[in-house]
C-alpha cells in the first residue's frame, strides 16, 4: 500500500521512486485522475534522471487546447515493484501520476478531504 496526504490546496500526494542512470530520487507527485497516462515530470528532471526520448504525443489539456509533448521511456519504483513507464515532458514542476500508472497495477485509489489523507493499494480480487 501506497499512502499520502492531501494539500491545504487540495491536491492529493503521494511519493514515487524515480530510477535514473546515476540514482533514484523520491519525488513527490500530484495524483491527476484527468491524466491517462503514467507519469508527468519536468523535462529538467527528464535529463537529469537521464531517460530516453522516444517520440512525440499529443494531448488535448484543461483548457482543450491540444498540444504536442516530448515523451521519454525509464523506470520507477511503484506498488513495491520497479517497472518500466513513458513519461511526457512538461514545463510545470509538479510531477503526475496518471490513471493508466494506477490502472496497470489493478489499484485503488482512496481520497479523503476532510482527514487529508489518501492511500493507494493492489485490488485483491
Amino acid at each position: 500500500m501506497v499512502s499520502g496526504e492531501v494539500t491545504n490546496s487540495l491536491e492529493p500526494i503521494t511519493e514515487l521512486i524515480l530510477i535514473g542512470k546515476d540514482r533514484d530520487q523520491k519525488e513527490r507527485s500530484v495524483v491527476d485522475t484527468g491524466f491517462n497516462g503514467f507519469i508527468s515530470l519536468s523535462i529538467r528532471l527528464l535529463e537529469t534522471l537521464g531517460w530516453k526520448h522516444i517520440g512525440y504525443e499529443r494531448y488535448e489539456i484543461a483548457t482543450g487546447e491540444t498540444v504536442r509533448q516530448r515523451v521519454y521511456i525509464g523506470r520507477v519504483r511503484f506498488m513495491d515493484r520497479e517497472q518500466e513507464v513513458t513519461a511526457v515532458a512538461s514545463g510545470a514542476k509538479d510531477a503526475l501520476i496518471g490513471t493508466r500508472l494506477l490502472d496497470v497495477n489493478q489499484c485503488i485509489l482512496h481520497v479523503n478531504f476532510p482527514k487529508r489523507s489518501l492511500w493507494i493499494k493492489q485490488n485483491e480480487s
